[in-house]
């Protein structure tokens, strides 16, 4: 639908060719951006380690002390 509304919108204009088809122009617009890969977050410097999470694993109904 996208390459549709980018044909008929080299006719009648982006708004015009977007109302006729029923397609939001903010779709139009971000098809024209560039694709960006996500980045990678860093880990938290609060996140438990591999060993940390392994352990907590081993013993999840053990409640927390109060």
């Amino acid at each position: 639908m996208t390459q549709i509304t980018e044909d008929l919108a080299i006719a009648v204009g982006v708004k015009r060719a977007c109302e006729v088809l029923d397609v939001p122009r903010s779709r139009i617009y971000r098809s024209r951006q560039p694709q960006v890969e996500p980045k990678e977050r860093p880990s938290s410097v609060r996140a438990l380690s591999g060993s940390e999470r392994g352990a907590g694993a081993r013993y999840p109904q053990q409640r927390a002390l109060c």
